[in-house]
This record gives C-alpha cells, sequence and structure tokens, in this order.
C-alpha cells in the first residue's frame, strides 16, 4: 500500500517531480568541473557554481523542519 501524498497537483504528487532537479545539477557540476580541468577557462567553474547553489539549497530545504 502506498501513502497518500499530502502535496499535489490534480492528484499527483509533487515530490517525483521534483526529485530530478537536483540530481541533474550535481551532475551537471561534474561535468563543468571536469571541462575546466580540461580547459581552464573561467566560464566552468562560474557555472558549477550555479549548478551547485539550486542542488545544495534543494537538499537544505528538504532535511528543514517544518
Amino acid at each position: 500500500m502506498n501513502p497518500k501524498s499530502t502535496l499535489s497537483i490534480a492528484g499527483h504528487p509533487i515530490h517525483p517531480m521534483l526529485i530530478p532537479f537536483p540530481v541533474a545539477f550535481f551532475a551537471g557540476t561534474l561535468v563543468t568541473d571536469i571541462i575546466h580541468s580540461q580547459s581552464d577557462n573561467p566560464f566552468w567553474p562560474a557555472a558549477s557554481n550555479w549548478m551547485l547553489a539550486p542542488a545544495s539549497s534543494w537538499r537544505h530545504w528538504q532535511r528543514s523542519p517544518d
């Protein structure tokens, strides 16, 4: 038996819809770090920071108490 989600849109739970975003941000951060190590272009560390910030804040928001 699956538990009923308390937060949903049109009966669909929101949690499974949002989980791919931090996973993609962390993977993108890894890719931009690898590209930076090969090219030394200053754009790539900035891109990594922009992708790491939402991924980290999402994890913080998920663990914060109500």
